[in-house]
């Protein structure tokens, strides 16, 4: 699938322009996901991630989620498999947590029931490391790079890392 011309326009404005993925619609579950088999990432938005996802963010909390929302923050999956080896890091623990942690499959779930914590820029940010970066991320390539006004300084420290990872680590990989 030809990749939405603000996707591609959105990537090259934070400098990740050569970031190589694959993007598929696909039918019969209302998620997206992005699989890395260790040389492509795979972005699968549901084609009903676009009405879903609107009453998910209601029910998570945070701020609004749309289908661009989606995408971002299976970008920042697939950006984040492209450096992975930056989790074992201790700037990176320090900063989102432990990747290699087991994901808990009630993870979805939890976050309708956490209180948010200004340290995450969503609530399901709280439920793993990696959704830590990639809802992070999302909200980092949304903006242009940009900290929000009522960023906790915790969340504008997640942002600026992002930032080094895209300007500093992320030429080595391209």
């Amino acid at each position: 699938m030809k990749k939405p011309e603000w996707i591609v326009k959105e990537l090259k404005k934070i400098g990740l322009s050569k970031l190589k993925f694959n993007l598929e619609i696909v039918d019969g579950k209302i998620s997206s996901e992005c699989d890395n088999d260790g040389d492509t990432n795979t972005i699968s938005i549901s084609k009903y991630v676009d009405s879903s996802i609107g009453k998910l963010a209601r029910l998570v909390g945070g701020r609004p989620m749309d289908v661009k929302h989606s995408y971002r923050h299976e970008l920042g999956h697939a950006f984040l498999y492209s450096i992975y080896d930056v989790t074992d890091h201790k700037r990176f623990l320090n900063t989102f947590g432990d990747a290699d942690e087991e994901y808990d499959d009630n993870g979805v779930y939890k976050c309708i029931i956490l209180p948010h914590d200004d340290d995450y820029v969503s609530k399901y940010a709280q439920t793993h490391a990696e959704e830590d970066f990639a809802e992070t991320f999302a909200e980092y390539m949304e903006t242009g790079g940009l900290v929000y006004e009522e960023d906790s300084k915790e969340v504008e420290r997640k942002k600026k890392y992002i930032e080094h990872l895209i300007e500093k680590v992320w030429p080595v990989y391209s």
